[in-house]
């Protein structure tokens, strides 16, 4: 359905709504959301004994009647604890003696966060419960700083237990902690020592490893978004995660098509280099054929994100090779209610409004038995660019690329026992794009807000994915079992314009200035229809006594799927007869000795294929003294994978039928040492490998046998093998100034060798073929850091720096006549990725007419690519002349809000602040005998309003 057709004019216009808007923002009440109370009682670290009797139960209610009795506070993560069950305490005991009885055995133990509040957290993490306050400083001064992890929580420690504001419990509500929480979704805990208040950064629970851990004792390089963090940093999409994320490079292209690189490896051809996670369950694709790609789910009510640098292979399996993506969705609640609401108005200069629509509830069915999570949400993205008349630019139709996207989401959770935890769920995604979200070098002016695209026809692009799966999990003091079975399923169907294409295929060069010869108006649009159709049965054991000295993992692994290519390029008879008569002077039968297949296809291509993995793997560590610890890991994994291709047409040279198959046995190791120097300092060292799987190649139709000899093939190479790396990285975790500076960092080389390199085959055919060709090294390093500068305004650092090249130069096999090898890459080649990458962002909270609010700027900035890659290289064979190195960007964002007492944030912002354009990618739109460019950007200045309200 076509959107109502709305201009943003600049001027008078603009100013009104800023002031419209900015009116109610600053009209707005907000007051922060605050859990805590007033202690009434004696200290918790008071020595006095009491008679105690608590009996063996769950962890949970047990803590909550050591609370009450003894008149103090505790703070914990209901999701780790209320799984748990405790041996009980009894005796003539003090407060700290019932705790560790309570908490022995469980992997957990506690900390003070003041002389009457304790929290309970993993053993080894930042906790030293033999020391008080009181016994840890001098008398009269503050209270020892110490972290609280749980309270900060706004991250799920565990995938598919509880939502946040349930996972958040105290164990009596009248005291005299309290936990603000602040528009962005961090936590700062304020301690009161009677003379003042401290505020300190807190940190995020997560679980890649697949064990709840903070993210401060986790030793590995990894970036984690809280739902409230992505709110508050206006993230809709996996382009926006990328923008915010060190080391992470993210790129669309025409009609849909994305590609992401984590440190440098990335590829667009053959198996995912990156894993992509929903919950337990993988969801990258396989590129097959010409046109396939990975569909990443929308940002709305997910619990957190997770972004895990280097290669996650023996814990994520093949395709992890340089890094992995985890979308986390919130899980039911047993207790508690909680809902989600977000809405959105913007407005695009030069462009058509965006708006949107979205809501979450949760909540128990049963009590204790049986809870719910659904969700719904629809965002509409209004056009920017026109579609006109490829040659004189009339206007055909004007904002012409919107895009609507659908998303639902609903999960159970029964616990029919104790222990054990059931939850099935179902998403679905849909996302539909009007046309090609691109524009024409020559038809446009981007600095004057002019985008036109010129195609001749419409390029749509939907995707539709659904995802059911059912997770259980069986869990006791000393172990857990995990089971997660899945089945997902995505289907695209996708158009391209090939008015360009088919020309140049048949040798015709086009430019601004020169149309098809003999029929000037060729118009020619293909359909890709491709799916992905894949079930996912994996088993996790893990050991939960965290306090021992030896912690393990082990699980098993299967997963067979199925993805199809269909290409379809009609054409009428006459239409091309017309054009091979003006190209190649004679008729369709004359120059290919056949008609069109079936009359109506110039190329067609059906391709089938099929993929299985069966693996093993398991993980384990070992203290072996003090905070010095030894880690291996261990996956072996059987794959295989075969496919048949149907090609015809006289593009194809008549009826082809290829069949292919590979299959391989991988043994991905893993290494590691930490170091946890004292509670707020960890170092440590990794050694990882990471692989993906081999494949096989789709028939190069005999139009292309002369790009093939240039190159010196005779033929593609009908498979290619899995290709590899070993990631070597030195990190560090630190948090300082008691609590109020957190730093993350990382040195890495990454050695990728037999890689899976794309063969462009140039001049008239525009196809591509896979061939392992050369090895190449990525070296940088990931820095992150958060600073609550003061008790009001907090900064946020990531910074990352990535150089990735080829090692050598990749040589074609010798031409049989000249014997000459070809360059298809050249030594020092880059792998395309800006070098630097800089996110940058403050916020302050103020209160303002008595009512709390915040201002909040964001900053991404990437430098120019420097080196070229193998296809902008002048020197070599495959060079593209129109092709351009990734250029040097900075996206501005701002945002002023404000929040009411009933849960309720109301806010004012404007992205791309100074209207930046810089051309992101840029490529022809047919073959290299085609003069006519067409390019990406960021979207124009958009000036908004959001409201979300979480009750």
């Amino acid at each position: 359905m076509r959107p109502s057709q709305h201009q943003v004019k600049a001027g008078s216009s603009l100013t009104r709504r800023m002031s419209d808007l900015a009116c109610l923002s600053i009209g707005a009440a907000a007051l922060a959301f605050c859990i805590g109370g007033q202690s009434v009682a004696d200290n918790v670290h008071a020595s006095i004994r009491k008679p105690t009797n608590i009996p063996a139960q769950d962890l949970g209610p047990a803590l909550q009647t050591l609370a009450k009795d003894r008149n103090f506070q505790i703070v914990y993560v209901s999701e780790q604890i209320n799984v748990l069950r405790t041996k009980g305490a009894s005796g003539e005991l003090t407060s700290e003696e019932a705790l560790r009885q309570l908490l022995n055995g469980t992997g957990f133990t506690f900390k003070y966060l003041d002389e009457k509040t304790v929290t309970i957290v993993p053993v080894g993490t930042h906790a030293d419960p033999a020391k008080s306050p009181a016994a840890s400083t001098p008398a009269g001064s503050a209270p020892a700083a110490a972290a609280s992890a749980p309270a900060a929580a706004d991250d799920t420690p565990r995938e598919g237990k509880k939502s946040f504001w349930n996972r958040l419990r105290l164990a009596q509500v009248s005291t005299g902690q309290s936990v603000s929480l602040r528009p962005d979704g961090s936590a700062r805990t304020k301690v009161s020592d009677g003379s003042g208040e401290e505020a300190k950064l807190e940190e995020v629970v997560v679980t890649a490893t697949r064990q709840a851990r903070l993210l401060s004792s986790v030793p590995i390089s990894a970036s984690a978004f809280s739902r409230k963090s992505l709110d508050a940093q206006d993230v809709k999409q996996i382009d926006d995660i990328a923008m915010i994320t060190p080391g992470v490079t993210f790129t669309r292209g025409n009609s849909g098509s994305t590609q992401i690189a984590i440190r440098g490896i990335s590829s667009d051809s053959g198996a995912s280099t990156t894993g992509v996670y929903i919950d337990d369950t993988p969801i990258q694709t396989r590129v097959i054929g010409f046109s396939s790609t990975t569909i990443f789910p929308n940002v709305f009510d997910l619990e957190r994100v997770e972004i895990l640098r280097g290669p996650q292979g023996t814990l994520f399996g093949a395709g992890s090779e340089g890094g992995t993506v985890r979308f986390i969705t919130p899980q039911p609640s047993l207790t508690e209610y909680t809902d989600y609401t977000r809405g959105e108005l913007a407005f695009t200069e030069h462009g058509d409004p965006s708006f949107e629509a979205r809501a979450a509830l949760g909540g128990p069915l049963v009590e204790e038995k049986i809870g719910f999570r659904a969700s719904v949400s629809y965002r509409r993205d209004g056009g920017y660019t026109n579609r006109v008349e490829r040659f004189g630019g009339a206007l055909i139709a004007k904002n012409d690329d919107w895009q609507d996207s659908y998303n639902a989401r609903l999960a159970l959770a029964f616990q029919p026992v104790d222990h054990l935890l059931i939850t099935p769920s179902f998403y679905y995604q849909n996302i539909y794009i009007n046309d090609s979200q691109t524009y024409w070098e020559y038809l446009s002016n981007p600095g004057k807000g002019q985008f036109n695209n010129g195609a001749p026809v419409t390029a749509p692009f939907q995707a539709i994915s659904s995802l059911p799966a059912l997770n259980i999990n069986y869990a006791t003091e000393y172990f857990s079992i995990t089971s997660n079975t899945s089945f997902y399923e995505q289907d695209n169907r996708n158009n391209r314009d090939l008015s360009a294409l088919i020309p140049n295929d048949l040798g015709v060069m086009l430019s601004p200035t020169h149309p098809v010869p003999g029929d000037p108006d060729y118009r020619s649009q293909d359909l890709f229809i491709t799916s992905q159709k894949a079930f996912t049965q994996e088993i996790r054991i893990q050991s939960n006594n965290f306090d021992s000295r030896f912690t393990w993992l082990a699980g098993v692994f299967y997963q067979s799927e199925h993805q199809s290519s269909d290409q379809y390029v009609p054409d009428t008879p006459a239409a091309f007869d017309r054009l091979v008569e003006a190209a190649l002077g004679g008729t369709t039968q004359q120059i290919f000795g056949m008609g069109l297949a079936d009359g109506v296809y110039s190329y067609r291509s059906i391709i089938n294929s099929f993929d299985k993995q069966i693996a093993a793997f398991g993980e384990a560590s070992f203290k072996v003294v003090g905070g010095f610890t030894l880690t291996a890991g261990l996956r072996v994994e059987r794959s295989t994978f075969s496919f048949t291709n149907r090609s015809d047409g006289p593009f194809n040279g008549g009826l082809t039928v290829v069949n292919g198959n590979e299959s391989e046995t991988p043994v991905v190791p893993k290494y590691g040492v930490s170091y946890q120097i004292n509670p707020d300092n960890l170092v440590y060292a990794t050694a990882t490998k990471g692989f993906r799987t081999g494949g096989a190649n789709p028939a190069i139709p005999a139009r292309c046998n002369a790009d093939l000899a240039s190159l010196g093939y005779s033929s593609a190479p009908e498979s290619y093998k899995s290709d590899s790396v070993w990631s070597y990285e030195v990190g560090s975790k630190n948090r300082l100034m008691g609590g109020r500076l957190r730093l993350e960092s990382s040195i890495f080389e990454v050695k990728w060798s037999g890689i899976q390199q794309q063969v462009i085959l140039g001049t008239g055919c525009g196809l591509n073929f896979v061939a392992n060709l050369g090895k190449a090294t990525s070296k940088g390093f990931d820095f992150q850091g958060e600073f609550l500068v003061t008790d009001h305004l907090t900064a946020g650092l990531a910074v990352g720096y990535n150089h990735a090249a080829f090692d050598q130069s990749l040589l074609s096999p010798p031409d049989p006549v000249t014997g000459i090898r070809p360059v298809i890459a050249r030594k020092g080649d880059s792998l395309g990725v800006n070098p630097w990458t800089v996110a940058m962002n403050l916020q302050y909270d103020f209160v303002a007419w008595g009512r709390n609010g915040y201002a909040r700027v964001d900053d991404q900035f990437a430098s120019r690519q420097t080196t070229p890659t193998a296809a902008e290289d002048p020197g070599n064979q495959t060079y593209a002349s129109g092709l351009v190195k990734l250029p040097q960007t900075n996206l501005l964002s701002l945002r002023l809000g404000t929040r009411f007492n009933n849960g309720v944030d109301l806010s004012l912002f404007v992205k791309n602040v100074f209207d930046s354009h810089p051309v992101l990618s840029r490529n022809q739109t047919g073959s290299n005998l085609d003069l006519i460019y067409a390019d990406r950007t960021f979207r124009p200045r958009t000036i908004g309003i959001t409201i979300t309200a979480r009750l």
